[in-house]
């Protein structure tokens, strides 16, 4: 039985897989994808998350792969009024007065990279989740590859499965957002 299971291999589940390997939790991530989607949709993290990239010992690396940003302009649609602002602000009051522009596929690669590091942790892709089951010890989770359906087993499940979450639809939970 694995600690923790997390469904989902994007930077969320990948990002949590690493704190928990960091911490000795055995934790697994699965991820119904052959791999890491490539696709930039997230791309900004703001200077108040840096810091526990920092701890993840990903920053470096991120921060290498991506743009600082300090500048900014919000454009008022319907008065077409510009407001320029800077992060400036923040010098002094923070280690990283900048926001960090970076795909989240990006940030996700460098997570997973990091994560089998860890001999605690394992990634398993082209593996969907088809049912879960919750009783007083754990949750038991059916899971289809390309060969096969399996169960595991997990004291505890993180669904980070994005916004058509599985996990979210077998537990009835709705999405208002």
């Amino acid at each position: 039985m694995e600690d923790v299971i997390i469904i989902g291999g994007g930077p969320v589940g990948f990002i949590n897989a690493l704190g928990l390997a960091q911490a000795g939790v055995r934790v697994s991530v699965i991820e119904a994808e052959p791999h890491i989607i490539n696709s930039p949709r997230a791309a900004v993290y703001f200077w108040s998350v840096l810091g526990g990239l920092g701890r993840l010992g990903m920053l470096e690396e991120a921060e290498a792969a991506g743009v600082h940003k300090q500048d900014y302009t919000y454009l008022v649609r319907r008065t077409g009024e510009r407001i320029v602002y800077s992060m400036e602000i923040l010098k002094g009051h923070t280690p990283r007065p900048y926001n960090l522009h970076l795909g989240q596929h990006r940030i996700a690669e460098i997570a997973m990279r990091r994560l089998k590091t860890f001999s605690n942790a394992t990634v398993r892709f082209g593996t969907r989740l088809q049912k879960l089951h919750q009783d007083a010890d754990g949750v038991t989770l059916s899971v289809v590859t390309e060969h096969d359906t399996e169960e595991l087993r997990a004291r505890w499940v993180i669904g980070a499965d994005g916004a058509g979450s599985t996990v979210r639809r077998l537990l009835g939970l709705s999405f208002d957002g």
